[in-house]
């Protein structure tokens, strides 16, 4: 693993904390990591957030271009800005561990796919969006083939298959629909994760879906009897 600089103090990261929120562990976080500089997250999305009894943190500038120079120590700094914003978040705010999620857009979805398989100790549900790695070689139809994207470790594997739950979202029209598609029945499916949902939105392209989706999706994770 190639080591980067990495300075948390001079970091920043955007927080949404519902006026509902109450003291107590029956609220959960959504951890998001967008593809550009900015959070990005739809307006409808909020109210979203708040129903499910979701805080909300994400960082800025780690898009799909940190530390592009050098691509394996900007993919290490994406997680270890996502660590960091659960961690503190947790410092801050009564949040239960068993509903710590992760999601993201694009670049952003597939960094969430990495962090709920890799680190299912500290991700208990994911939603990648439009963006899904996978730690094993996938058929892309003829004589091709998706790449290996991470490494994991059975103790996170395990408990990941069969505690984890995983909504892959998708677009009809989004460039990203085969690979995903792929990913759920011959990845996830096919190698013995108990709770995953494939959702595609139809008439979406390479984009973020509406509240409706996430309330779908949040929905799903929220449905283990161990999330609450």
């Amino acid at each position: 693993m190639v080591s980067s600089a990495y300075t948390l103090a001079k970091e920043k990261f955007q927080a949404i904390v519902p006026d509902t929120y109450t003291n107590d562990l029956s609220w959960g976080l959504l951890v998001w990591i967008s593809p550009g500089h900015e959070p990005g997250i739809p307006k409808d999305w909020p109210p979203i957030l708040a129903k499910h009894k979701l805080l909300f943190v994400s960082p800025y500038n780690a898009g799909n271009d940190r530390n592009a120079a050098n691509r394996p120590a900007g993919t290490i700094e994406r997680f270890r800005l996502t660590l960091d914003a659960s961690y503190n978040m947790r410092l801050r705010y009564r949040i239960s561990p068993k509903r710590i999620y992760a999601s993201g857009f694009s670049g952003g979805g597939r960094v969430a796919s990495m962090l709920g398989v890799a680190f299912s100790d500290v991700f208990t549900g994911t939603i990648p969006i439009c963006g899904v790695n996978f730690y094993m070689t996938i058929p892309a139809g003829g004589d091709q083939v998706w790449e290996p994207s991470y490494k994991t470790q059975s103790r996170y594997l395990t408990p990941a298959k069969a505690n984890g739950r995983f909504v892959l979202i998708t677009g009809s029209n989004d460039i990203n629909r085969p690979q995903t598609a792929a990913m759920y029945e011959q990845g996830f499916k096919q190698h013995g994760f108990a709770r995953v949902q494939y959702m595609e939105v139809p008439g979406m392209g390479h984009a973020i879906p509406s509240g409706e989706y996430l309330d779908r999706a949040l929905n799903f994770l929220d449905q283990s009897p161990n999330s609450r």
